[in-house]
This record gives structure tokens, sequence and C-alpha cells, in this order.
């Protein structure tokens, strides 16, 4: 079983912003003003032995867009 999230990574740096573990808090506390976001899913599989999530861009054309980003 796996499950799916929402997540939102820097444009610039390809940061995640784990908005997860943040939900109870303010936006203006953990997103930088004027700051490009990009919307992401976050891919659990539930495997203990894969310790790092999967990340998915939900931007159609990422990697002509921003072919940097992409390959993070």
């Amino acid at each position: 079983m796996h499950t799916d999230h929402i997540d939102l990574m820097s444009w610039g740096a390809g940061e995640i912003q784990n908005i997860s573990r943040l939900r109870f808090d303010y936006a203006h506390r953990f997103l930088r003003p004027r700051e490009t976001y990009l919307l992401v899913r976050v891919i659990d599989t539930g495997d203990r032995t894969r310790r790092l999530p999967h990340y998915t861009s939900l931007l159609k054309n990422l990697e002509q867009l921003n072919p940097d980003l992409a390959g993070k």
C-alpha cells in the first residue's frame, strides 16, 4: 500500500518545503516572499528499506521549462 501527498518545491534551488509537517502553521513563516514554487506529488511506497520518497512534478513540460530542476 502506498500513499500520495502534495508538497511544494522551490523553483530555483529544488528544495522540498515539507508542508505536511507545517500544516498548522502560517505559510509566511516557511515560504519566502517572491519565490516561485512547483507543486509536486510525494509518493511514499511504504517500503521501509527505501528511505527517501519519490517526487513527481504536477507541471507538464517541466523538462522544457526548467531542465535542471527536472533532474533533481
